[in-house]
């Protein structure tokens, strides 16, 4: 039960988005930001159960000790959708899901980015690890010659919800592992 609750907190957080940037790009690629904490939470919604349901997973979080600052202000909020289709405690626990959805981060100088987001669930001892890819689609460090990719991995936490009918997980904390990272 408790594998099952993690790995669906990892879904959830993998909602969340991610804005960012994480673990170094494997092979040759250039950074061009990073942010070194990103935290909030993400809520399920109906709430994962035993029962075949799909799920709506929003995340809201904020990003910090970002650079260059000069591209963002230094930190800015995100904010994530993520659709998880017939999750259930059992598949979350079970790990290696792959789940899909948006996100956008809002930077302190008024500027912004927004990404397609896929996440990974960890399996085994790392059941409460997602693992973060995206691609930019628009607003700052957008480029349509030379697309920007995102990396990161969160850790995630149920706050709400025992992965039963009568008390379904509704919500899970997160936090970076590694840092966020944006490269092409």
């Amino acid at each position: 039960m408790v594998r099952t609750i993690a790995r669906l907190t990892a879904v959830a957080v993998l909602a969340l988005p991610m804005a960012f940037i994480a673990a170094e790009p494997a092979g040759a690629s250039t950074t061009v930001g990073t942010c070194g904490h990103v935290q909030g939470s993400a809520t399920f919604t109906p709430g994962i159960t035993s029962t075949p349901t799909d799920q709506v997973i929003r995340a809201k979080g904020t990003e910090s000790t970002c650079t260059p600052s000069t591209a963002t202000g230094g930190y800015g909020t995100l904010t994530a959708t993520i659709k998880s289709p017939k999750a259930t405690c059992a598949k979350l626990a079970a790990g290696g899901q792959v789940v899909y959805g948006t996100a956008t981060s809002t930077w302190k100088n008024g500027t912004y980015t927004k990404y397609n987001i896929r996440l990974t669930t960890g399996t085994g001892a790392n059941a409460t690890l997602a693992n973060v890819y995206g691609t930019v689609t628009a607003g700052r460090f957008y480029s349509s010659t030379a697309p920007r990719h995102l990396t990161g991995q969160i850790k995630f936490r149920v706050t709400s919800g025992a992965c039963t009918a009568a008390s379904p997980v509704k919500s899970v904390a997160f936090n970076n592992t590694k840092p966020f990272v944006l490269y092409y």
